[in-house]
């Protein structure tokens, strides 16, 4: 029998293979196609720990660790192509119209993706799964985990390998010990702090280098086993047969296999079981075993080919993919914010073959001009180029983070202001009492909805501003909660639950208890904005968009809403979903949802008057609000200098004109 070559971790091209899948997974989750393609990330996370970790054992064994060298090969590796990114993205954003008030956050993303904290600002700020203010660099925190694993791994083996060489003890059993108490540890912690965050904050959890350690260390452990049986495999591969061993680990490798693939099909980053009972570590576990089984049929086939059950993972297709997968990671995610954002009507597959498209010419040109030289010290990267190159590298990010900071502008009230500000606010401020001079019959009006009643109330007219008919104006909007989140239910839109982003809408109903103690004439409810999407109740249950279920749960809430204004003494108005500004989502502007939700409203406004005797109706639009009066119509002109996006007020000129000429005059019209 011939001796096979012994093979490297460099030549074992299906490791290439499963990198490269792995990223085409995260690629097809970010568009929406693979609901769990984000546990590609953690297949990464695990072949990172097992390359590392093999590169750093063999390191400890020809003598002193090198660990100035390791890192300035992980920086070589890593910078050069964020370097590059970043003032791209930047520019591209202010090229294709990205809004000016959220460059601001965008200009603070591009530096913590740049000093590798970005998973840090996620879990501190805006939620990973902020759907309606997404980040141009919301991919960056598993870079930034990563990062942070390069340089505190490293100094965690250098301690170890001190340790067993003074103790005369196995290196690889203590590297190995201390991976493995490490991942007892993350994973633990996770577990905790995942049942404490409760289903809205699991954010923190997803994001944290904490939380995720495990992943990393798994594949730490993998390496440290390799490490330690490598020779006594390979000694058994000079002597077998492959095909005799591929018998049992093909099995494996089609489970291992079809499991990962059954949960990247299954799950979404929003479900609690992958944080509490141990759904990302076994994903991790899996991937662990399916990068094992790589390697060792690579060791068995030598230079045969691998069993059926492994074979795809050296297809060229998906080895090219993998070599160029850093890249492929890096520009995917803020290429496809910024083609939805310029072209947010195109067809869903338009938008995914131009990312595609896009994304495999920007890696390609990423692997061949910055990223290889960088690696081998060629053309801009050679040792007589090297500093005009660091600086230039150095200069290029920084001049492009402070044009757009200087471009930036602020932001509108409802931009600025979270769920939980809006419900602390909500919950602390006195009801506001009518002037002493006001004419008795004027109302004094409460308003309730989301962030578009949060608005209207926020730059409401006060004082001698106040239009005819009212004596004062009360806002008691949360920012972000639907008609039903304040029952525990949650909303669904573009790619997860809102309970995943929405912190505090369960105080939703409390804060307009806090409204009514102040016994105003009238409650408007200003509903829509979020019922364009599927709901899910506290017990599992989906209401499909639309539908006869989704209107009559729609109207029990608003009826409940009702009889609570009534309780008080209260008329309750329900402003009608009308002629959304262009700047909006089509499924807001369909005139099919606007004739659907305001049907709802008119019965839930029926349903009230007829069972409970409520002062309760619809407002419909004046002419000079839509045109023709027509809600599924198109705007006026001053409805959108009023409202600019087309539906939030944002600022006190809008304000008096918003309710000058929409809702005093329909309240004293009725």
């Amino acid at each position: 029998m011939t001796e096979r070559p012994k093979p490297t971790l460099s030549l074992v091209p299906g490791l290439d293979g499963v990198r490269g899948l792995a990223v085409v997974v995260v690629v097809a989750y970010h568009l929406g196609l693979i609901e769990g393609g984000f546990l590609g990330v953690d297949v990464f996370f695990v072949l990172s720990g097992f390359l590392v970790t093999s590169l750093l054992l063999v390191d400890a064994r020809q003598g002193p660790m090198r660990l100035r060298a390791f890192w300035q090969r992980r920086v070589r590796r890593l910078a050069p192509a964020v370097l590059v990114m970043v003032p791209v993205v930047l520019a591209g954003a202010m090229l294709s119209g990205w809004p000016r008030t959220r460059l601001g956050d965008a200009t603070v993303d591009g530096v913590a993706t740049l000093t590798w904290w970005s998973n840090w600002r996620q879990a501190s700020g805006v939620s990973y799964w902020a759907i309606d203010t997404p980040s141009l660099f919301r991919h960056a925190w598993s870079l930034s985990v990563e990062g942070q694993f390069y340089i505190l791994w490293p100094l965690l083996v250098a301690a170890a390998v001190w340790w067993a060489r003074r103790r005369q003890r196995s290196v690889k059993a203590v590297v190995g010990a201390a991976a493995g108490i490490g991942m007892m540890a993350s994973v633990t912690w996770m577990t905790v702090l995942s049942r404490g965050l409760g289903d809205a904050d699991l954010s923190r959890a997803y994001v944290g280098t904490d939380t995720r350690l495990f992943a990393p260390l798994i594949g730490c452990l993998l390496a440290c086993w390799w490490s330690a049986r490598r020779r006594s495999i390979e000694r058994l591969a000079r002597r077998s047969d492959a095909a005799e061993f591929n018998k049992p680990l093909t099995p494996v490798a089609v489970i291992a296999s079809l499991a990962l693939a059954w949960l990247m099909f299954a799950s979404h980053p929003s479900d609690p079981w992958l944080y509490r009972n141990g759904g990302f570590l076994l994903a991790a576990v899996l991937a662990a075993v399916l990068i094992a089984a790589v390697v060792l049929a690579t060791t068995f086939a030598g230079a045969g080919r691998l069993p059926l059950a492994l074979r795809w993972t050296t297809r060229r297709e998906l080895r090219y993919l993998g070599h160029r997968s850093y890249a492929i990671y890096l520009w995917s995610w803020p290429v496809q914010m910024l083609i939805e954002h310029r072209f947010p009507y195109a067809p869903r597959w338009v938008v995914c073959v131009a990312v595609a498209a896009a994304v495999l010419i920007l890696a390609e040109a990423s692997h061949h001009a910055v990223e290889r030289p960088a690696r081998q010290g060629t053309t801009w990267a050679h040792r007589n180029r090297r500093r005009p190159a660091l600086a230039f590298g150095v200069m290029l990010p920084v001049s492009a983070l402070l044009f757009t900071a200087a471009w930036a502008q602020q932001p509108p009230a409802h931009e600025r202001v979270t769920t939980r500000d809006a419900v602390d606010e909500g919950l602390h401020r006195r009801p506001p009492r009518a002037a002493p001079s006001a004419v008795p019959a004027d109302h004094k009006v409460m308003i309730i909805g989301d962030s578009q009643a949060y608005t209207a109330g926020r730059y409401a007219p006060t004082g001698t501003r106040l239009p005819e008919g009212l004596a004062s104006v009360d806002t008691r909007g949360v920012v972000g909660c639907g008609i039903v989140s304040g029952s525990g239910y949650d909303y669904y839109l573009n790619d997860g639950w809102m309970a995943a982003v929405r912190g505090g809408c369960d105080q939703q109903l409390a804060v307009e208890e806090v409204g009514l103690q102040g016994r105003p004439d009238v409650v408007v409810m200003m509903p829509g904005a979020w019922d364009h999407e599927a709901v899910r109740g506290p017990d599992g249950t989906v209401y499909p968009s639309r539908s006869p279920k989704l209107a009559d749960l729609l109207v029990d809430r608003l009826v409940a809403r009702a009889t609570a204004a009534h309780a008080v003494g209260a008329q309750f108005v329900m402003v009608a979903w009308a002629c959304p500004g262009p700047d909006q989502p089509p499924a807001r502007r369909d005139p099919e949802y606007i004739d659907w939700i305001n049907h709802v409203l008119d019965r839930a406004a029926k349903a009230a008057t007829r069972d409970y005797g409520v002062d309760a109706w619809v407002l419909l639009p004046p002419d000079p609000v839509c045109v023709g009066g027509d809600p599924a119509g198109e705007p006026t002109d001053a409805r959108l200098v009023a409202t600019p996006d087309g539906m939030h007020v944002e600022d006190d000129l809008g304000g008096l004109w918003y309710w000058s000429a929409w809702i005093a005059p329909g309240l004293r019209d009725h």
